[in-house]
């Protein structure tokens, strides 16, 4: 976070504001340190926005979704559950809550694919859990494993 040279204030939700760029007060190796919860207004790209000020992670179709504080919450995210319990990677109750087991499926699920193992549901992991959806569900429409992208886990 910048010195304070009057250009920042603390905000009431615990954060604070620099020229437009949010900090929240964090701790690593036992010092406190400020971590960006937010670019600045004309820095913002929409398909990596924090989603850690919305109540439900539905306002904003650009987040990505991931495990973050506070958790994401929203039909988005019950999709996504219902994928990952669909193809055989268990997350529990799809309640909607992106939580430590919808994180460790998304794990699993990015390892067994080959991707790299994130924890984050970005497009190519998006695609991937769609493509393998469609081979357990529509096998009507001619779907099989063989047609997997080349670079999915055998």
């Amino acid at each position: 976070m910048p010195n304070n040279d009057g250009g920042c204030q603390q905000l009431d939700i615990g954060v604070y504001s620099c020229d437009g760029v949010l900090y929240r007060p964090t701790t690593y190796e036992s010092r406190q340190v400020y971590e960006i919860v937010s670019a600045a207004p004309e820095e913002i790209d929409p398909v990596i926005t924090a989603s850690t000020n919305l109540e439900s992670i539905d306002d904003d179709p650009y987040v990505l979704l991931q495990l973050t504080v506070p958790l994401q919450r929203g039909e988005r995210v019950r999709a996504l559950q219902n994928a990952l319990n669909a193809i055989g990677f268990d997350v529990g109750e799809a309640d909607g809550i992106f939580g430590k087991s919808t994180d460790a499926a998304i794990r699993d699920f990015q390892e067994w694919y080959g991707l790299p193992v994130t924890g984050i549901v970005d497009a190519e992991t998006a695609n991937a859990i769609g493509w393998q959806l469609a081979v357990q569900i529509t096998p009507e429409l001619g779907y099989s494993e063989e047609e997997a992208p080349a670079d999915a886990a055998e």
